[in-house]
């Protein structure tokens, strides 16, 4: 039985390591966008999928004003991929990855 119980779960961890590898994180799909992060006060807006303004990002480039954004938060988290609003100095949510705690 003990012999068993190894065996099954030295064939758990081999499937486990195969999924990793093969299994990447989405932000991976995205990484020809420039990655921007939100400061923490920005955490709500986030997370309700409003519009961040660009004084609440803890950088910004004018070569981003024209492209598609990888959005994090403050805890490095990938929230999704933002456009910039020229009108309104913010960047807008055009598909939101974001997971709640």
């Amino acid at each position: 039985e003990a012999v068993r119980n190894g065996v099954a779960a030295a064939d758990e961890a081999v499937g486990e390591e195969r999924l990793r590898s093969i299994l990447r994180p989405v932000d991976d799909l995205f990484r020809q966008y420039p990655k921007v992060v939100a400061l923490e006060t920005a955490q709500k807006l986030l997370e309700n999928g409003n519009r961040i303004p660009v004084s609440l990002l803890a950088a910004w480039e004018t070569e981003w004003e024209k492209q598609s954004l990888r959005l994090y938060d403050s805890a490095d988290r990938f929230a999704g991929i933002y456009q910039y609003q020229p009108g309104e100095r913010d960047i807008r949510p055009i598909k939101i990855f974001l997971e709640k705690d």
